[in-house]
Formats: C-alpha cells, sequence, structure tokens
C-alpha cells in the first residue's frame, strides 16, 4: 500500500507544480497531465496490472524529458524524483492478502486438530 500512496502524492505534487511555479510553460503542461493520469492509475493499479506498467511508462518520459527541455536546477531535480517515484511506483509488487489460495476455502481449526491429534506427544497425567 506504501507504493500507490507515494504515486498519489506524487501526483498531487506535479499537480501544484504550476502553481508554486515551479514549472512553466511546456514543462508545466507536461506536469499536469503526468500528475492527472497518475492521480487516477495509482489507486487503480492495485487491482489492474497493467495499469502500473504505464504508471512507471509516464514516470520514465517525466525523468527523461530534462534531455530534451531543461529547466532551471530545480525545475529538472523535480521531473527526476518525480520521474523516480513513479517509477517505484509502477514497478511495485502485487500486493496480496497473505493467505495462499490452497487453504482459503479451508478450515484452518480442523486442520491444526487433525496435526496435533496425529502427533506423537507423550500424554502427561
Amino acid at each position: 500500500m506504501l507504493y500507490p500512496a507515494l504515486g498519489t502524492l506524487t501526483a498531487i505534487w506535479l499537480l501544484l507544480n504550476p502553481l508554486i511555479d515551479l514549472e512553466s510553460g511546456q514543462r508545466s503542461v507536461l506536469a499536469v497531465a503526468v500528475g492527472v493520469l497518475s492521480l487516477v492509475l495509482a489507486p487503480l493499479g492495485l487491482w489492474y496490472r497493467p495499469a502500473r506498467g504505464i504508471i512507471a511508462a509516464l514516470g520514465a518520459i517525466l525523468a527523461f524529458v530534462n534531455f530534451v527541455d531543461p529547466g532551471s536546477v530545480g525545475a529538472m531535480a523535480n521531473f527526476a524524483a518525480s520521474g523516480f517515484a513513479l517509477i517505484a511506483t509502477g514497478m511495485a509488487l502485487q500486493p496480496n492478502s497473505g493467505i495462499p489460495e490452497a487453504i482459503a476455502g479451508e478450515d484452518v481449526t480442523a486442520r491444526l486438530a487433525s496435526k496435533v491429534k496425529s502427533s506423537s506427544l507423550p500424554a502427561t497425567a
């Protein structure tokens, strides 16, 4: 759950970039576009696996746009860090419930009781 939250936080940060005059021109349009897409795709990545690949691709685009359209040092660091955060969000492991599918339908207490009965523990008086 950490990585979808990181992706959502990064998306909100990208949406606020033009408001704090960190980005301007084409870079601000790109920041807002990536921010809107990431805001939708980051929570969706929990249930729809291809959404995480799209988030990672958006992060790569954001990180490498510095080579095509350079800005100030702060703006370039912003895009590099935001791109890395989105790549990490997209490449995170799939969360699971922690219960293996093989025993999800079984009664765990009955299974443990049968193991206790079959064990060869000495009887105590």
